[in-house]
């Protein structure tokens, strides 16, 4: 029984909770909608500016049913403390399966 209430509870948080699985519009840069992680950092006016000139120095292009996350990387620590690892994923939209397919864009310039 106390399992179940565990498992229960686990999904109640799931789904009330919407920073679990929501992204911040950040902006827009080029032809590029950027979109981040809510759990990536606190967003603030200054840091959605200067991602979005990140992403314009690099003259990042995407389809119209494409657009740009920007997410933490947990599986590898930074060397220096304090500091998070960001990596931006291109994200395509493929409505008729009802999915997102996100890939890395280290075959791209980087960041």
């Amino acid at each position: 029984m106390g399992f179940v209430c565990v498992v229960l509870a686990g999904i109640a948080f799931y789904i009330f909770n919407p920073s679990i699985r929501q992204e911040s519009y950040l902006g827009k840069s080029g032809n590029c909608a950027v979109f981040m992680s809510n759990s990536t950092v606190r967003a603030d006016p200054a840091f959605s500016d200067d991602v979005l000139v990140q992403v314009a120095r690099q003259k990042i292009q995407c389809q119209p049913d494409e657009y740009l996350l920007l997410m933490r990387g947990n599986q590898v620590k930074s060397y220096i403390s304090g500091i998070s690892r960001l990596f931006f994923l291109r994200c395509k939209i493929l409505r008729e399966h009802k999915i997102e397919l996100c890939s890395g864009l280290e075959s791209e310039s980087s960041l």
